[in-house]
């Protein structure tokens, strides 16, 4: 998968962070259906070490557009050691890290169980917390009165190590859950990024979303106002990986340029354009960025990509996936071919609801955990057995060692003078 993003980022100019996601295991679910964690702390190691190979391997990339990132998916299912390796690491390299921590009701109450700590101050004993730690939701602290638990203060953790929380407003809000106080997380020095998390891929609506439901959950006109989100997209986005000359137009930062139209058909959308930040992110959407520069090239003008003309872009119907996407990815295909035989699109759209619904990495990770699982297993059933098997002593085996090699012996003369005698009474016969 990172090889595949690695691939289109390079072809279209872009810049990114990448790095393979590792752990030591994941929620499953047994055999009455309720989740259950199962971890293999080698398999842990050997996905980290792997990781870390490819990031930096590909560090630098693309005139240094491509940059590492360390990821250990979420902080339960990853043991201490992979999450001190991370920082070491990441120590050791300078590379930024990103992990999931304070997402759920579930993983807060598993690290409590496990550790006798929150995941934040987990974190914070490790000596993880920072800048550029990316925590992924960071909404189930401590301080959330919706888990009621006032055995730590996580926020003045995270705020006293300027620590980055990556926001993702939509995707939070689909599952009724929300950033308890935008207020409280920036007044208290937590380092607020915007993210997506999932679909729609819209930085511009997440930064929407993240202004009201930081009004609403602050109780305030004034909290998550539209150039503090837009800041949190865009700087806060940088800070996170330790960047001061990205995310910001400024003598000496690297020409990042986004072009938007206010104007033009969209204008009725947006109306009067006072305050351009404010009319963005109240009323936009990402299909309004008209040009986009990377280090001061040209990568996509007037909504057009080189080589992609996306009013032509034959997409089809309740499919994620377009055919030019499809065969750029796989250029060598016989496509035209293909189209024609009936049935194959609907092929094509059942695999873009599983290329959008699983995560290949995941199921195969689920698979090696499985079988672990099962071998266990077998080796208990068998150990279980045999602790039922009634074993001889020494002399018991010797005698019976004994007895079995006379009667064999016995055998064995009384067939060979069978055999002799039956032989001499043939040849007199014959």
């Amino acid at each position: 998968m990172q090889n595949a993003i690695l691939e289109q980022a390079i072809a279209l100019g872009s810049r990114a962070y990448l790095g393979p996601g590792y752990d030591c295991g994941r929620f499953v679910g047994d055999e009455k259906g309720r989740l259950k964690r199962v971890q293999n702390d080698s398999m842990g190691i050997k996905s980290f070490e792997k990781s870390l190979n490819w990031i930096r391997e590909k560090e630098g990339m693309a005139n240094g557009r491509i940059r590492g990132i360390l990821v250990p998916r979420e902080v339960e299912t990853c043991s201490l050691d992979v999450l001190r390796k991370t920082l070491e690491a990441a120590d050791e390299f300078g590379f930024p890290m990103a992990t999931h921590a304070a997402y759920s009701v579930i993983e807060f109450h598993e690290i409590v169980k496990e550790h006798m700590k929150t995941p934040i101050e987990l974190l914070s004993d490790l000596g993880m917390l920072r800048p550029t730690l990316n925590i992924g939701h960071g909404n189930f602290i401590s301080d959330n009165p919706n888990l009621n638990y006032a055995k730590a203060n996580d926020l003045k953790l995270m705020g006293d190590s300027g620590v980055t929380v990556s926001h993702c407003p939509t995707n939070i809000i689909r599952r009724g859950r929300n950033l308890n106080s935008w207020e409280k997380y920036r007044s208290s020095g937590v380092n607020l990024t915007i993210g997506t998390d999932t679909y729609p891929r819209d930085m511009i609506m997440n930064m929407r979303t993240a202004s009201y439901m930081g009004k609403l959950m602050s109780n305030s006109y004034f909290a998550a106002q539209a150039s503090e989100v837009f800041n949190a997209a865009t700087i806060g986005g940088a800070v996170s990986v330790g960047r001061n000359d990205i995310g910001k137009l400024e003598v000496g930062a690297l020409a990042d340029i986004i072009i938007i139209d206010l104007k033009g058909n969209n204008s009725l959308r947006y109306g009067p354009v006072r305050d351009p930040i404010k009319s963005l992110v109240e009323c936009g959407v990402g299909d309004d960025v008209e040009t986009v520069f990377v280090d001061g090239r040209i990568i996509m003008e007037d909504r057009k990509i080189p080589d992609i003309n996306f009013p032509q872009l034959p997409y089809f119907p309740d499919l994620r996936i377009s055919l030019p996407d499809l065969r750029i990815a796989l250029p060598d295909f016989p496509w035209d071919k293909f189209l024609r035989i009936p049935g194959f699109i609907d092929l094509l759209k059942l695999l873009a609801d599983l290329v959008d619904t699983v995560d290949l990495p995941d199921i195969l990770g689920e698979l090696e955990i499985l079988m672990i699982r099962k071998l266990k297993a077998f080796i208990s059933d068998v150990d279980f057995e045999m602790k039922k098997v009634s074993w001889p002593t020494w002399d018991e085996l010797r005698g019976s060692t004994y007895i079995v090699i006379t009667l064999t012996l016995i055998l064995g003369l009384y067939l060979f003078f069978a055999d002799l005698l039956l032989s001499k009474i043939l040849s007199v016969l014959l």
